[in-house]
């Protein structure tokens, strides 16, 4: 997906997406939870799940934006924490979206280079506190393949 051109020094860069999409959490239940890689829901931590979740970058480039959109808001006014991570190390600054809102946030990463092999995954934390239904959240996640480190 084109999602916009930039000029480089050798040219045109085409920022892509990774292929993070849309969750939805399986119970209100506090705890971390991991996107998982072109599905509709995220998952419970647990033994493997951020190996089994995450996407395995094809080729050297840099990450772009993440920015994440509740398509469906919760109940409850308390603050739902996405973060990305590459090789389950946190990488930029965290996401912040109340449970209640639509946003969008975001946080830029490009300064942050992936490689070949590197795993990256969004992880959810979601608070203690939430009484009613948690959001269904949207994700968009760029990367510019190629690019120099």
């Amino acid at each position: 997906m084109n999602l916009g051109s930039r000029q480089g020094p050798s040219g045109p860069r085409i920022e892509l997406q990774l292929p993070f999409y849309g969750a939805s959490f399986p119970s209100p239940v506090a705890g971390l939870y991991y996107a998982q890689v072109g599905s509709s829901v995220v998952v419970a931590d647990g033994a493997l799940v951020e190996e089994a979740s995450g996407y395995l970058v094809p080729q050297r480039g840099k990450l772009g934006t993440f920015l994440v959109r509740n398509s469906v808001p919760g109940d409850d006014a308390v603050n739902v924490t996405y973060q990305v991570r590459r090789n389950g190390v946190p990488v930029g600054s965290p996401v912040i979206l109340g449970n209640n809102a639509v946003g969008p946030s975001q946080v830029d990463l490009s300064k942050f280079g992936v490689n070949a092999g590197n795993l990256v995954t969004i992880q959810a934390v979601l608070p203690s506190g939430i009484v009613g239904l948690p959001p269904v959240p949207k994700f968009l996640l760029t990367w510019f393949p190629g690019a120099a480190e």
